[in-house]
């Protein structure tokens, strides 16, 4: 990846986590943004989601984290533990996500998916 896309990326990252940080800490009853990172490559929302990650787990400890947050770690963590992915077989679809959009949870996002996979959730 070059310079120039690697900086968008970690602005686009940062923009998510900030957006989740401000709604956290103004105690916002609002439902939560459904925020989506969507990329071709697979392998690009793998990596964007792992340091969105990383970045929550430097910047809470367990008992400031948020249910939901805790969740979408453990299921990142579950994800990359039965992971197998081949980049090569031009599988993006990811399995731990419902068939369908409106049947995401609050949890799910922010979410770092393929255009493939949002073309079958949305279409669904």
């Amino acid at each position: 990846m070059s310079n120039t896309h690697h900086r968008k990326t970690t602005v686009i990252l940062f923009k998510i986590l900030g957006i989740e940080r401000a709604r956290k800490n103004q105690g916002s009853v609002a439902p939560r943004p459904r925020q989506i990172f969507i990329t071709k490559s697979r392998r690009l929302a793998d990596k964007v989601e792992g340091e969105y990650v990383n970045l929550l787990l430097s910047l809470y400890d367990d008992a400031d984290m948020s249910l939901n947050d805790r969740e979408h770690i453990q299921r990142w963590n579950s994800r990359k533990k039965q992971d197998t992915f081949d980049p090569d077989d031009g599988g993006n679809r990811r399995n731990d996500l419902p068939q369908r959009y409106s049947l995401l949870l609050d949890s799910h996002f922010p979410l770092f998916v393929t255009l493939d996979t949002v073309s079958i959730i949305w279409h669904s």
